[in-house]
């Protein structure tokens, strides 16, 4: 048990590896019709499973957000639909909120310094605030590697979660809207979702250009 406790950190890390390996050749090429048909008929056990895929994502995050929205939006009614995936996301930002506070903060700025996006934003956001994590979640940036580093750097839970689930939230519901009407693909309800995402994210990054500009000029002021 004592070394099991001491190398904790190489076994987590052994894990994720294992886990990706395993898994991403075969979901690598995974579509919307696979998801649905692979999901169970019982709405119950649909929705257990959708909410074990967003689990999963916490891991393998080579799984598209989009594309577990998309499906749980096809499968349920809009208002069960958003449920449900806000319940996915709950789990999955935890998972990895407390992956990255296991593995410990130089761990997981390791991690991140492989994604040019990610190194880049938090390069210039060291800090853990809620503002921070909630411009973290509205931006396009992974949603596995942004919770391991608010883990990591020890950010109060509590805080975390709120932020998160704010800033997931309008990104997250359209895709699940546009799925209930994907029989109609060229259909204003089915495309004004993608717009309202699309522009939500622009929003965010004009957001984060003037804080980051701001952060800047005040640096070369002091």
């Amino acid at each position: 048990m004592r070394w099991l406790y001491s190398h904790r950190k190489q076994l987590t890390i052994a894990f994720i590896i294992v886990i990706t390996l395993v898994l991403i050749p075969k979901i690598r090429n995974l579509s919307v019709e696979d998801l649905i048909h692979y999901t169970p008929s019982s709405p119950f056990l649909a929705a257990l499973a959708l909410i074990g895929l967003y689990c999963l994502r916490s891991v393998i995050m080579a799984i598209p957000n989009i594309l577990v929205c998309v499906a749980i939006g096809i499968i349920f009614p809009p208002v069960w639909g958003i449920i449900i995936s806000i319940v996915g996301i709950f789990c999955e930002t935890t998972i990895s909120y407390y992956l990255g506070k296991k593995l410990g903060a130089e761990e997981v700025t390791k991690m991140l310094q492989k994604n040019k996006k990610a190194n880049k934003f938090f390069t210039s956001n060291q800090d853990n605030t809620t503002t921070t994590c909630f411009i973290a979640r509205i931006t396009p940036l992974p949603i596995g590697l942004t919770s391991m580093f608010f883990g990591g750097t020890k950010m109060p839970w509590n805080k975390y979660i709120i932020a998160s689930i704010l800033g997931l939230s309008p990104k997250m519901i359209p895709y699940v809207l546009a799925g209930t009407s994907i029989e109609n693909p060229l259909s204003a309800r089915f495309l004004l979702p993608f717009v309202i995402s699309f522009s939500i994210t622009l929003v965010a990054f004009i957001i984060y250009q003037k804080v980051t500009k701001s952060k800047s000029d005040s640096d070369h002021e002091s």
